[in-house]
């Protein structure tokens, strides 16, 4: 069992995990009737998100502020993706400018003010990058619910 820190919603919390340690966790009803203090079942964890520094502590507060909780564990989870598969090392920065870009750009789609980017195609320069985006617009697809047929159009 982990304590709860705090709910961000039903499906995710900030745990503390011990020796000053916290996560953002996520599962469907994780958080439903639980409140700060509570334990959680370590059961229903789909996804756990790792806050190793006070810098990212930082962050997520920061984020927090003015970003949903499902725009920043989708960040969480690409970064996450890209340091683990390709061991690619970002600065803790990158969170919130990642977070604040897939916001701004998932704003614009839902409101159809979103435009083509005028970018271009360096996937061949940059080929671990090309695939880590890759990858990611498939996580914001997923977890923000983005109709990928309907986004074909967009580059997020």
């Amino acid at each position: 069992m982990v304590e709860i820190a705090q709910i961000f919603n039903n499906n995710s919390a900030l745990v503390n995990l011990g020796n000053q340690k916290q996560a953002i966790v996520k599962g469907k009803g994780i958080a439903f009737n639980k409140s700060k203090g509570s334990n959680l079942d370590t059961n229903k964890i789909e996804k756990l998100f790792y806050l190793n520094t006070k810098g990212s502590q930082e962050n997520l507060f920061f984020l927090m502020k003015d970003i949903p909780i499902d725009v920043v564990t989708t960040t969480y989870e690409i970064i996450d993706y890209a340091k683990q598969k390709f061991n690619y090392d970002v600065l803790d920065f990158v969170y919130i400018t990642l977070s604040d870009h897939i916001f701004g750009s998932y704003q614009r789609f839902l409101s159809d003010t979103y435009h083509e980017s005028l970018v271009p195609d360096m996937s061949n320069q940059y080929t671990t990058e090309y695939l880590i985006a890759s990858h990611g617009l498939d996580v914001i697809n997923n977890n923000l619910e983005i109709n990928p047929q309907v986004a074909s159009k967009y580059v997020l």
